[in-house]
């Protein structure tokens, strides 16, 4: 994530009333970035974590997809005249479900980390019912759609599997014009 970015959402964030939470005293461990504290205008407590889709595993993710489409063109299961950009949705069921298995992991990687973090912060700061939020900044990655992001984090949340348990909610959200969209997740069944 760039400094010039962190820097501002960090003034956002305090204009909202909320702060930069300081680092583990812990070698190695990392807790969540920011704390909204209970006040008159909010009734819980809420712990964020910011993720950047270009930092977190992105560059690996990036070089398995460009692969991919390498071979989906080298065997003719995608034809394209000229150059074109490749649509998640306009792809066959096939192709998308080859695409999932590159995007699957990325994503569950970057909230199970993001999880740990916020279960972390909980724990250091006795919010043990804090709600737990992941903020997905996309800072120009324009390998997918947010919705289609979105998507594979809310099959992560199958209410079957009680994984995340620290994060109620993920939201992403992007800088320079790339879209905006959003999906709340309910884990654990438990309303704000």
């Amino acid at each position: 994530m760039s400094q010039k970015f962190e820097a501002r959402f960090d003034e956002f964030i305090k204009e909202l009333g909320g702060e930069r939470i300081p680092p583990a005293k812990t070698p190695g461990e990392q807790r969540a970035d920011y704390l909204f504290r209970r006040s008159a205008a909010l009734s819980i407590d809420v712990v964020l974590e910011l993720k950047s889709l270009d930092e977190e595993g992105y560059e690996p993710y990036l070089a398995k997809l460009r692969a991919m489409t390498s071979e989906w063109l080298r065997t003719g299961k995608l034809i394209v005249v000229g150059q074109a950009a490749v649509n998640y949705r306009d792809l066959s069921p096939a192709l998308r479900s080859d695409w999932d298995a590159i995007l699957d992991p990325f994503a569950q990687n970057l909230i199970r980390k993001a999880n740990r973090q916020i279960k972390k912060t909980k724990i250091d700061l006795n919010l043990p019912d804090a709600k737990g939020v992941i903020l997905c900044a996309n800072e120009g990655n324009y390998a997918h759609f947010p919705t289609d992001f979105l998507t594979v984090v809310s099959r992560l949340f199958n209410p079957k599997r009680s994984q995340y348990t620290s994060t109620d909610s993920v939201e992403y959200f992007s800088t320079p014009g790339v879209g905006l969209a959003s999906v709340g997740g309910v884990p654990n069944g438990a309303g704000w």
